[in-house]
């Protein structure tokens, strides 16, 4: 009767848990960005440091440092390791081709940091949004 109960628990936590928990992650910008949508190839192109434009203007990242459940999911949008990000912005740092981005180490502050930067794009869980930035897309 017990392990009846405990096989019933483990069915409910494995198959259910990972729906209830499935965050979103919002792509937000400073309101002076022109772009009203960007899918995850550009962000790609963006945080590898292959672009610094989104449209035609030259943007400003910001990177949530943070080992949550926010940063795993947009490192898998971009189909990116933190690893792979770190090797990147090194190579650009030592070559003179290109800058990594702001770090910040809370959603609050890259919020704020957005807010109060023109042209800056970052990512916040869905649920931290403010009606300080746009939200240029939702990854799940």
């Amino acid at each position: 009767m017990i392990f009846r109960n405990i096989s019933a628990l483990l069915i409910i936590f494995v198959f259910v848990f990972p729906f209830i928990t499935n965050a979103q992650v919002a792509v937000i910008a400073n309101k002076s960005i022109n772009a009203k949508a960007v899918d995850n190839n550009s962000l790609s192109n963006l945080y590898t440091l292959q672009s610094n434009e989104l449209g035609s203007q030259k943007v400003k990242l910001f990177f949530l440092t943070t080992e949550n459940e926010t940063n795993k999911i947009f490192l898998k949008s971009i189909n990116k390791s933190m690893q792979d990000l770190k090797k990147i912005w090194l190579r650009a740092k030592l070559t003179g081709n290109g800058f990594a981005p702001d770090f910040v180490s809370s959603e609050a502050e890259m919020i704020e940091k957005v807010t109060s930067t023109p042209n800056s794009i970052g990512f916040v869980n869905q649920k931290e949004v403010s009606g300080d930035v746009k939200v240029l897309g939702k990854i799940q």
